[in-house]
């Protein structure tokens, strides 16, 4: 029972938070071994701690079910109190993901950029916000992929299919077309595509000859994947 609390009170809150940033697209370059992952949600667990003992004493001091909480032996002392227990780990959930939304969308790119002023500083090149080439190229959002058009009532935004060509180096006779409509995570052990329509877009390119936008290659696999470029825009401009 002591194992049980003592993962809820002081593991949870920063598996959470850890849990959480990687859910909102910031995954480390590698996977993290168990040491570094202690590290990390014994870090996570500061500032998530700190908003959950706030509030819930807010809480206590309107209803009075728990003790005032001011040092880690009283969120133990208070920690065997099945009330406690359960807003405890009600609250984690919502502030692990208040913590990490700031960490993605604001301190995460404070961070990277004062990174890079130190690199370009030592003539070394600057981080991408992605950490992979595969997060680079399929799940990082990209501007350019907006198309704009003007209706008659209000504007709308609609983001195109991404297009792709698939072939291997040694056979590259052998090509698969498609709209992507699913990718593999960063840490799945295979690097996987779900490919929507492969025959209707194999025909559009036959017809249209889609220029190529960027490439991807996996230089161990030897699998090279086309972005294809569909706007009219660029069909036009290619012919």
């Amino acid at each position: 029972m002591e194992q049980l609390i003592s993962v809820l009170v002081f593991s949870l809150p920063g598996l959470l938070a850890y849990f959480w940033i990687q859910i909102l697209g910031i995954n480390p370059a590698v996977k993290h071994n168990a040491g570094e992952l202690v590290g990390l949600s014994a870090l996570l667990w500061i500032p998530v701690s700190l908003i959950n003992v706030l509030i819930m004493n807010i809480i206590s001091s309107h209803f009075h079910w728990w003790s005032y909480m001011k040092t880690v032996g009283d969120i133990k002392s208070n920690a065997e109190d099945i009330h406690f227990l359960t807003f405890f780990t009600i609250i984690t959930l919502f502030s692990s993901l208040l913590v990490s939304a700031i960490w993605a969308v604001f301190l995460y790119g404070v961070f990277l950029s004062l990174i890079n002023k130190i690199r370009l500083f030592r003539n070394i090149v600057p981080l991408n916000e992605t950490t992979s080439i595969w997060d680079t190229f399929f799940l990082a959002f990209d501007v350019d992929k907006k198309i704009k058009r003007k209706d008659e009532k209000k504007k709308k935004e609609e983001t195109p299919p991404l297009v792709v060509e698939i072939y291997y180096l040694n056979n590259p006779d052998n090509k698969m077309y498609g709209a992507v409509s699913n990718m593999s995570r960063p840490f799945e052990a295979e690097r996987a595509l779900i490919l929507q329509e492969p025959d209707e877009w194999k025909q559009a390119y036959q017809t249209y000859n889609y220029p190529v936008k960027k490439t991807y290659v996996d230089s161990k696999s030897g699998l090279v994947v086309n972005e294809l470029n569909i706007t009219f825009e660029a069909v036009v401009q290619k012919q």
